[in-house]
């Protein structure tokens, strides 16, 4: 098997990132998920504002 040049190794990485970006993207209440998580720590304020 023949060694990819420089160029054809960056057409393969181009044409990946072009398909990972056309994925549906999942989006999350991060709120919601925290105060759900988290419901029953007595951080929860301090959690929802710096995280866990």
């Amino acid at each position: 098997m023949a060694k990819k040049t420089d160029e054809e190794l960056y057409d393969v990485a181009i044409t990946m990132i072009g398909s990972v970006a056309k994925l549906p993207v999942i989006r999350v209440d991060r709120e919601a998920f925290l105060r759900q998580q988290f419901a029953d720590s007595e951080y929860l304020d301090e959690i929802l504002e710096h995280g866990p």
